[in-house]
């Protein structure tokens, strides 16, 4: 096929343009983000700055310019419904009364002197022995999750990589999970336990005793967020209640709170071991 010198001269120009065009939305993308990162001028004075190149002064370029407006709007908002997250929390139940006193049909005298062996060979820590008023402390530290209960947590995930739910009691010793808010965040929390246990012994008549097992809680959360492609921050906080009590942690930002409150289970395993 014979091509005059026009033709040729069109051939250039029509390939000249396709061109201009690519470049000039490449200059169009490359503008909107810096405008919308902040780190380049505002959108009106990018499109002015991209109207004002020599590639990006025609109409057709300008229409190019408020599609590309268009296709970036669509896959933003395309982004933000994809993302999405969502917490609840369920409260502890009440706590139980009436479960940290035992009868013994035994001397005062026998009981003490069977329960102080019995008790070290346990798990708990003797910290003070004192016959004559009939008491013994005791202590446990560590997980708390058999003898607090701190409720239920639960995160819902969704993003690029899928659905993920996550769903605790809120006196776990360890858990790792992640909320979705304005931006996701990965949370590694700990939970631990101090217990002190006040232990009554109390003569009620010829050959019965009456134990009672009194205990102060003291939770400790600890908790490292850490923002997706950001910083991180750790927080710690302490909560302490008696026994047939609860409490709260202090509230996040929006108004949240983690309450806890004792099982009953404590005060049971040391009894379990008065005889």
């Amino acid at each position: 096929m014979y091509f005059t010198p026009e033709s040729d001269f069109r051939r250039m120009a029509a390939r000249r343009r396709l061109t201009q065009t690519s470049q000039c939305l490449f200059l169009a993308v490359c503008c909107r983000w810096r405008a919308t990162a902040g780190i380049g001028p505002s959108a009106a004075d990018g499109q002015r700055q991209l109207c004002v190149h020599p590639l990006c002064r025609t109409n057709e370029n300008r229409t190019i310019s408020r599609e590309m407006t268009k296709i970036l709007i669509v896959v933003g908002l395309t982004t933000l419904v994809g993302c999405a997250g969502q917490t609840s929390y369920v409260r502890p139940a009440t706590p139980i009364a009436g479960t940290n006193v035992k009868v013994i049909e035994r001397p005062r005298e026998t009981v003490w002197n069977a329960s102080v062996p019995e008790l070290g060979k346990q798990f708990f820590v003797i910290n003070n022995l004192d016959k004559s008023s009939g008491l013994i402390n005791i202590s446990y530290t560590g997980d708390p999750e058999k003898y607090v209960d701190c409720g239920q947590i639960t995160s819902v995930v969704k993003n690029a990589q899928g659905e993920r739910t996550y769903q605790f009691p809120g006196a776990r010793a360890s858990q790792t999970y992640e909320v979705m808010d304005t931006y996701l965040y990965v949370i590694q929390r700990r939970m631990n336990l101090e217990g002190r246990v006040n232990l009554i012994f109390e003569e009620l008549g010829s050959g019965q005793t009456r134990v009672t097992a009194n205990t102060r809680y003291v939770l400790t959360k600890q908790s490292n967020v850490q923002q997706l492609g950001g910083g991180s921050q750790n927080y710690t906080d302490t909560l302490a209640f008696n026994s047939g009590t609860s409490a709260s942690f202090p509230p996040n930002k929006k108004g949240e709170s983690t309450e806890c409150a004792p099982t009953g289970q404590l005060e049971k395993d040391v009894l379990a071991a008065i005889r």
